[in-house]
C-alpha cells in the first residue's frame, strides 16, 4: 500500500499540510474566501451530473474576492458530463476573464462576480 498525503507530510516534518479526503461537491473544510486559485481541469466532465451544481457552488464560495479559478472541460457529450448550455450557465455565475476552446477542451479563466 502506498503512504498518504498525510502520511508523507509526517514523516517530512512538514506542518503546513492538511490532507482531507472529500468530494468537489463538499468542501466544508475550506472557509468561505479564503483560496486564491482553484484548478479545476476536467473536473466536472469527470464527476455524476448531480453534483456539478454543489461543486461550482463550492469553487464559488471557497474563492477569494480577487482569487481566480480555472475550470475546464474534457470530452463533450457523450463521453463528458456537460453539454454546452451547462457549460454557459456554469460560467455566468462567475466574472470570465478568458475563455476558449481547444481541439477537444472547452476552458475559462473565472472570478468571483463584485457583489
Amino acid at each position: 500500500m502506498y503512504p498518504s498525503v498525510g502520511e508523507k507530510a509526517d514523516k517530512r516534518d512538514y506542518c503546513n499540510i492538511e490532507a482531507h479526503a472529500s468530494s468537489a461537491s463538499d468542501l466544508s473544510f475550506i472557509k468561505d474566501g479564503s483560496v486564491d486559485f482553484v484548478l479545476a481541469n476536467g473536473l466536472l466532465c469527470s464527476m455524476a451530473p448531480q453534483y456539478h451544481e454543489s461543486a461550482v457552488n463550492e469553487i464559488r464560495r471557497i474563492l477569494k474576492p480577487e482569487g481566480q479559478a480555472y475550470l475546464s472541460l474534457g470530452s463533450p457529450p457523450p463521453l463528458g458530463f456537460v453539454g454546452r448550455a451547462e457549460w454557459e450557465k456554469i460560467l455566468e455565475g462567475f466574472r470570465v476573464e478568458r475563455r476558449g476552446n481547444g481541439f477537444i477542451q472547452k476552458w475559462a479563466v473565472v472570478s468571483a462576480k463584485q457583489r
